[in-house]
């Protein structure tokens, strides 16, 4: 991981706006994401919590890249007791259900205080693959825990309006952006990260729900207060 370029970027992205600033690359190495949080105290991080079999396909016409890492419970336990000594919120990547069980295990094991923020990875190709349907929406809807709280991300350009137009509905967080889907719709290639936010912000206004400010987003995260 190049450190100082995340320290730059960070900087660049922050002195012109209140955010929350998350850090991603959940298949990094621990020791080099340790080293990086505690250098630089992001928001939050995200944290795979199933194995990451992944066939990246994330850009049309180039060859998927191929993914992989196991994250193991000792491994994850280790993340939620680096996080909560440097006062860092994991995002929970739940590239299937399995990861769900994985976050409920760290929780009734004390390394994890509730409200879980997890997110639910659908049509992300490769051997943890959950299929980017309303069907597999509405299932991790309905079985999510007590005290968790989801985001959804969609790689697919048919589906993902679709799925989160739903999640929107069902009262859950989506996430857009290049790397999950960067077509506005099919055959339309977006110029930028901001023609995909001003499309979920129009459809989630559509349909009733306004978009959380910032201050609004924290206070979803930590309830309680930012440690």
């Amino acid at each position: 991981l190049d450190i100082p370029g995340w320290a730059r970027l960070r900087q660049d992205i922050t002195s012109h706006c209140d955010c929350i600033i998350q850090y991603g690359i959940a298949n990094g190495r621990f020791p080099q994401r340790r080293e990086l949080m505690k250098q630089q105290r992001p928001d939050m991080i995200s944290t795979c919590f199933n194995p990451h079999d992944e066939c990246f396909d994330y850009e049309p016409g180039r060859e998927p890249v191929e993914l992989y890492g196991l994250h193991n419970r000792p491994e994850l336990e280790e993340y939620c007791r680096t996080t909560r000594e440097l006062g860092v919120k994991i995002e929970a990547e739940c590239f299937h259900y399995g990861g769900v069980w994985n976050a409920q295990r760290m929780v009734q094991k004390g390394l994890m205080k509730p409200p879980v923020w997890i997110t639910f990875f659908l049509g992300w190709r490769g051997g943890s693959y959950t299929p980017p349907t309303p069907e597999a929406m509405l299932f991790n809807h309905h079985h999510l825990p007590p005290g968790f709280i989801y985001n959804t991300s969609v790689m697919d350009p048919i589906e993902q309006w679709k799925i989160l137009t739903t999640a929107i509905i069902l009262g859950g967080h989506v996430r857009v952006g290049m790397e999950d889907n960067p077509f506005l719709r099919p055959g339309d290639y977006a110029k930028s990260n901001a023609e995909l936010v001003e499309k979920i912000v129009r459809i989630s206004r559509e349909v009733g729900r306004e978009i959380a400010t910032p201050a609004e987003a924290r206070a979803i995260i930590w309830p309680e207060g930012k440690c």
